[in-house]
């Protein structure tokens, strides 16, 4: 790596910021920590986060003091201040009938550096809205007033009749407007729980609110046009079902990570026949109750990198055209110092497999031997190079870690990553593909027998749980990759069965069945009137004498020809009146 001088400073937004603070603010937390045991610290650049623990707000505020003088120490030597006029304090406690109150007042100040800090009903933290009973409503309130700013915006671009056109609009809400909308979710947007049921409805009601608002405005449709009809119009989840899909996206986040053994560490610590339950530990059991059992404990560990940057990729070909490739390996395949292996189906695994059997097989001579693993996956081949994906490390870690064995002075192999286009008759690529194709068939047989053996211990229906225990599962890691799209998939038919039953938007469901995301590709090109129009058609609530005469702004819902009522399907298909229009458009 070169050096280089910077002459004028880090700035503000440089990369290099958040890694400098990182060890500029190291000791200062370890310091609190090691002198302060009882305190908790988390910091992002130059936000701290401190908390204590305690029976009494009186015994947290002296804590709180004490961490604070350690700080003090630290500032003499750092060249830097801490303004404890900015400092905000918040007591936290569970509101809940069967948790104990806390003892004594819950509005003792802290005094630091002569200024009384006093207590306050919420802080703001990394811009999201911590109440004392951590419910998450505060942020809900501060959530609405920042959306209704931004929905507004629409407004200001498009109207029902002019404007951005539609498509554009909808890029714009679900970009930028909707996950500012949704920020951080996870963590006020609370499932369930004592205590927690009337938050967790406030907040679905609220984003429900801000997103019907919305999508009124991108639509161009009456007001009486149900959320329901319009989220399946212009292919934006419900707002339940997007809270719910960031919420588990944030539990895969935090059980992939470092963070998960010091989780269950903490967890076994608890009390056996504690009745309460984390936020985040409700997100695991229905993860689980989706996927099945102990998915969470099976997931793979999700390392900040791979490989260190010196690392070197071992010798890779992908050749442009199928025939290169093709000359490659037949002018390789006539050397008698080369291994073939030939990989089919989880390349990844295949090229592992392939090094352990090198490891384990190391030549009798002292010459160098070459080994070449063939496989029909580019993709493989230039993940086992570069290592920076994030699913399936464990496998690439296992390739890395044997590649580096291999290359060691007592190892006589040197290996070469090729790839094979599949399917053109190369004898060692068709006998992987048939040897692929018999262990596919023999792992359906095998899944297939062990759900009759679960259904058969199954001692009723009315005892899931007893159910769940009586088959143990295959203790192999869990990609996460994997549990995202299943987890995408079962959201996806809740959406559909909700939409199958709803209440509002039954003119809707005539003409479309399932929410799809092709319906777009009918608003690409058109002019905002006409999406506008095409909205109102759809969902029946148009400017036509039968949604009219519903709201009694007309008399009658006939149409002037007296063939029947003026809606969407009498005017495209019937109306006389309409004739010679409907040849020439249609």
């Amino acid at each position: 790596m070169g050096e280089f001088d910077v002459n004028t400073g880090i700035p503000q937004g440089s990369p290099l910021s958040p890694i400098l603070f990182l060890f500029f603010n190291a000791d200062l937390i370890e310091q609190i920590s090691a002198e302060c045991p009882e305190v908790f610290m988390i910091g992002y650049i130059d936000d701290i986060f401190t908390m204590a623990f305690g029976n009494s707000a009186a015994a947290n505020c002296r804590t709180l003091t004490k961490a604070h003088q350690v700080a003090e120490r630290w500032e003499r030597t750092h060249a830097s201040k801490f303004a404890a006029a900015k400092y905000q304090l918040a007591h936290f406690w569970r509101k809940y009938q069967s948790v104990p109150m806390p003892q004594g007042r819950l509005d003792v100040p802290l005094i630091i550096k002569g200024v009384e800090i006093k207590p306050v009903d919420s802080i703001k933290y990394l811009w999201v809205y911590l109440d004392t009973h951590l419910t998450g409503e505060v942020h809900v309130q501060e959530m609405r007033k920042k959306a209704a700013k931004l929905v507004a915006g629409l407004s200001s671009i498009a109207g029902s009749t002019w404007g951005t056109p539609l498509v554009h609009l909808w890029k714009i809400y679900t970009a930028v407007l909707q996950p500012q909308i949704m920020y951080a979710c996870f963590t006020w947007y609370i499932r369930g729980g004592r205590g927690f049921t009337g938050a967790q409805r406030a907040a679905e009601q609220a984003i429900g609110l801000i997103q019907d608002q919305a999508l009124h405005r991108i639509s161009g449709a009456f007001k009486r046009t149900s959320r329901q009809a319009l989220e399946v119009c212009i292919h934006v989840s419900p707002a339940e079902l997007t809270l719910a899909k960031l919420a588990e996206e944030a539990c895969l986040r935090i059980m992939t990570s470092l963070l998960r053994s010091t989780l269950y560490h903490v967890r076994g610590q608890a009390h056996r026949n504690d009745p309460y339950t984390s936020p985040l530990h409700r997100l695991e059991t229905a993860i689980n109750r989706k996927l099945g059992r102990d998915t969470t404990q099976r997931i793979e560990t999700i390392y900040p990198f791979v490989v260190p940057p010196w690392w070197e990729p071992p010798e890779a070909r992908i050749d442009n055209t199928r025939e290169e490739a093709i000359k490659a390996i037949e002018a390789t395949s006539r050397t008698d110092t080369t291994v073939q292996f030939f990989t089919d189906g989880r390349e990844l695994e295949g090229i592992d497999a392939a090094l352990e059997i090198l490891l384990r097989s190391q030549p009798r001579n002292d010459n160098l031997h070459e080994a070449t693993i063939y496989t029909d996956n580019q993709a493989a081949i230039r993940a086992t190079c570069q290592s920076e994906r994030s699913s399936g490390q464990y496998i690439l870690r296992r390739i890395v870690r044997h590649l580096g064995l291999l290359r060691n002075n007592r190892s006589r192999w040197r290996v070469r990553l090729q790839w094979v286009p599949g399917h053109e008759g190369v004898p060692g690529n068709e006998k992987a593909d048939q040897l692929a194709k018999l262990a596919a068939v023999e792992a359906t047989q095998r899944t297939r027998e062990n759900a009759r053996i679960a259904r058969i211990n199954t001692p009723n229906q009315t005892t899931p749980h007893a159910a769940r225990m009586s088959y143990i599962p295959n203790q192999s890691t869990i990609l996460v990759a994997v549990c995202r799209q299943r987890l995408h998939a079962g959201l996806a038919k809740w959406w559909k069965d909700q939409w199958e039953h709803a209440k509002h938007g039954r003119h809707r469901y005539r003409i479309i069945k399932e929410p799809t995301k092709r319906l777009l590709q009918l608003h690409e090109g058109l002019r905002r009137v006409w999406s506008s129009v095409l909205i109102q058609l759809q969902t029946g609530k148009s400017a036509l004498r039968s949604f009219l005469a519903s709201v009694r702004i007309e008399d009658s819902p006939q149409c002037q020809c007296g063939l029947g009522d003026q809606d969407t399907a009498h005017v495209l298909v019937r109306c006389p009146i309409y004739m010679n229009l409907r040849m020439e458009t249609l």
